[in-house]
């Protein structure tokens, strides 16, 4: 202790307990199953989960979340659309080492 400042010398369970609840129920939304919700056959809307099922399909996109756009920046965004389709599959092709080889 220095003039009344308190050091605390054990962990605060507290914090353990928030930590454990955060990662128990913090994955929930991401996980729910429901990709995207069809309103008529020409509209779609995308849920908070369509980001991450794309990254369980595919593996190779969508690593960080929707918010902070890392995947943007850095190319390894894809949002279902067919135009992203070809920008994913060029860029596995770029990787691969095959620039003009066809998937």
């Amino acid at each position: 202790m220095v003039d009344g400042d308190a050091v605390q010398d054990h962990p605060d369970p507290l914090h353990a307990i928030f930590h454990l609840m955060h990662a128990g129920v913090s994955p929930v939304p991401g996980h729910t199953g429901f990709f995207k919700i069809e309103v008529g056959d020409e509209h779609e809307i995308n849920n908070a989960g369509y980001f991450h099922y794309l990254h369980h399909k595919y593996f190779d996109c969508n690593y960080g979340g929707e918010i902070i756009p890392l995947d943007k920046w850095s190319g390894s965004f894809f949002d279902g659309s067919p135009e992203s389709e070809v920008e994913m599959r060029a860029r596995r092709r770029r990787l691969k080492g095959n620039p003009g080889q066809v998937e």
